[in-house]
């Protein structure tokens, strides 16, 4: 039998297959391992991401929280879906992150971080901008240094009030304004970065990737 090694695609390639291609067959070959090493140290922090759900959410410890065991993977991010029920707050959500062996993170330390700052800046300006353009919701957000920061409607009312008035006080003197997102610290890690968002179902639209070859 020939020797064959595994893609991130699920196929297989040949050793003669491989010399052939124009890409580095051996850092690809390093993919699978990698995805299931990370999928793997994800699930086995199922409660974490729980915790966390619930830390951008305010939510109590005997609100459902729980990480569903069917994933979506995409060429560069792991979307995680969490069911939520609670007295003020019922929807499916999609914990979403970045596959560091597929940005060279290990090579180019702070990619992740990187690519991750660059998504939640689009969020947050399409927001603040194009309010009237659907895109779903993000409700928070954590670098790979464990830095998290949650919308300022999941915040006390206090310091929901003081950023409103410092962005107004902002807005005055032409400063940068605030975003919507305040800092709030946690003790609970992840061994990469992740968005927190809204989960759109069949009934409102449709991902990418399922219509790609219809236009």
């Amino acid at each position: 039998m020939t020797a064959a090694l595994e893609l991130d695609n699920g196929e297989h390639i040949t050793y003669e297959s491989a010399r052939k291609k124009d890409a580095n067959m051996i850092n690809e070959a390093t993919y699978p391992g990698a995805r299931r090493q990370l999928f793997q140290k994800l699930w086995d922090q199922r409660a974490a991401i729980e915790d966390i759900v619930r830390h951008h959410l305010r939510l109590r410890d005997e609100d459902s929280c729980i990480v569903e065991d069917q994933w979506i993977r995409g060429s560069f991010n792991v979307c995680i879906p969490v069911e939520v029920w609670s007295a003020g707050f019922n929807q499916n959500l999609i914990f979403r992150c970045p596959m560091p062996h597929k940005l060279a993170e290990a090579k180019y330390p702070g990619t992740v971080d990187e690519k991750l700052s660059s998504e939640v800046g689009t969020y947050v300006w399409m927001q603040e901008h194009c309010p009237d353009i659907p895109i779903p919701r993000l409700y928070g957000f954590g670098f790979s240094d464990n830095r998290h920061f949650i919308h300022e409607q999941r915040m006390p009312f206090y310091v929901h009030f003081w950023r409103k008035l410092q962005r107004s006080f902002r807005n005055c003197l032409r400063y940068p304004t605030l975003s919507q997102y305040a800092f709030r610290p946690t003790c609970l890690r992840l061994p990469t970065a992740y968005m927190l968002l809204e989960r759109i179902g069949p009934n409102t639209g449709e991902i990418l990737d399922d219509t790609w070859n219809e236009y």
